[in-house]
Order: C-alpha cells, then sequence, then structure tokens
C-alpha cells in the first residue's frame, strides 16, 4: 500500500525522478497533507526561470489567444515544477493566488499597471505581443525552491503540463 507521501508524486511519469524535498520544512509537510492536488510542470526560459529562483519575479503569466493550459486548470495550493526549456527541473512552488481572465482593453491595462513589477516584463515589446492575447492566466508563486535537477525529456511545444485528472 503506498504512502500519502508517495501520492502527491503518482501523477508524474514513472520514468521522471520524484523531488527530494522531506528535510525542507516546509514542503517536507507539505506534500504529506496534500497528497492529491494537481503537479504542474511550467517550461521557462533560463531567464524568467533564475528570476523566479530567486524570488524576483512572483508571478507566473501565461497569455493566449485561446483556452489552453493552464487556463482554469491551475488552483490555489496547486505544485508548479519548474523547468528550463531543453533542461531539467529546477525548482518548485506553491500557487498562493491564482487569476483568469478574458481579455479586453480594460483588463490588459489593469494587469500591466497592477501585475508588471512581479510579473517583471519590462519590454513594452512584450507588452505589445502580449496584448494580442484573449486569455490570461496569472499565478502567484510562494515557496519557491531550488531543487536538485531532475531530468525531464520532453518533445513536444507545450508549455505547461498538468499531471492531473482534473483538466485531462
Amino acid at each position: 500500500m503506498p504512502s500519502e507521501t508517495a501520492l502527491l508524486w503518482d501523477v508524474l511519469p514513472k520514468h521522471v525522478k520524484r523531488p527530494s524535498l522531506h528535510s525542507d520544512p516546509f514542503w517536507g509537510e507539505y506534500e504529506k497533507e496534500n497528497c492529491r492536488i494537481s503537479v504542474h510542470l511550467a517550461i521557462l526560459r533560463r531567464s524568467y526561470l533564475d528570476l523566479i529562483l530567486n524570488l524576483e519575479k512572483t508571478v507566473e503569466s501565461r497569455f493566449s489567444v485561446d483556452r489552453r493550459t493552464p487556463y482554469d486548470c491551475v488552483a490555489v495550493g496547486d505544485v508548479v515544477l519548474l523547468k528550463q526549456v531543453s533542461g531539467p527541473i529546477l525548482g518548485i512552488a506553491r500557487a498562493a493566488n491564482v487569476w483568469f481572465f478574458e481579455l479586453n482593453d480594460k483588463q490588459f491595462k489593469s494587469i500591466q499597471k497592477n501585475f508588471a513589477e512581479d510579473l517583471r516584463i519590462e519590454d513594452p515589446h512584450m507588452w505589445a505581443r502580449i496584448k494580442k492575447s484573449s486569455y490570461a492566466t496569472l499565478i502567484r508563486l510562494d515557496n519557491v525552491r531550488r531543487i536538485n535537477p531532475i531530468a525531464f525529456p520532453k518533445r513536444d511545444q507545450r508549455a505547461w503540463i498538468v499531471f492531473s485528472p482534473k483538466c485531462d
């Protein structure tokens, strides 16, 4: 019979090494108490990943022209594994707050005004590209930790993967 602790990571593919967090004060308890929440894999450019791991970027965002993951799939308390593009999983975080938007001009301006600093989007060209989006998911991350690198071979173009029956 599997232990409760193992259930959190059971949603990951069998070939993926499980994070070793039992010695971390927060995550050691969290993985025991929250064995049935969703686990997400966020694929990030190294520059954004470093900002998150250095606690300088506190809100992760996904903007799209259609309703795609993680829109309406991530919830407060979910675990987000942080993977480098073409590289390993290097961090873990918890979704502390989550917002979903069907974008219009007013909401876009509100996101830009209220979240620009936390998103660390300082390039006006990036904001111009984002403005073409119809949907936005914003996730405030907390309890961000660096972890020993975990290989996660991935050959598709998805930038976000949900390991849970919640969004199948």
